[in-house]
């Protein structure tokens, strides 16, 4: 699968070709080269910069509503694997968007 073509399915909405999800600040890196997170270490990710289970699924129903096709998805931090939900997110994503063909 080409992720930068559109769907061949014509009545599906065609947003872009790489949606990007922020799931949270927080990073346990210090990475040089970072231009945005790594000044972000002394915040507490549980509290603040962190996406819900809850409204990952919410953006997922919209996107399935509106018939919506991306590419591809990509899951951002700080570091995404750090957030406490991750895996469910993952699976979430992957049934709700990608499996079901959006």
């Amino acid at each position: 699968m080409d992720w930068k073509a559109p769907p061949a399915d014509n009545g599906k909405l065609w947003l872009n070709k790489s949606l990007e999800i922020q799931l949270l600040l927080a990073c346990n890196w210090s990475c040089h080269a970072c231009d945005q997170f790594s000044q972000f270490g002394q915040i507490s990710w549980v509290k603040r910069g962190t996406m819900t289970l809850a409204q990952v699924q919410n953006f997922a129903n919209e996107m399935r509503q509106a018939n919506a096709y991306f590419g591809r998805i990509r899951l951002l931090g700080g570091e995404p694997t750090l957030h406490p939900k991750f895996a469910e997110i993952v699976r979430l994503l992957y049934a709700e968007l990608v499996a079901t063909g959006h």
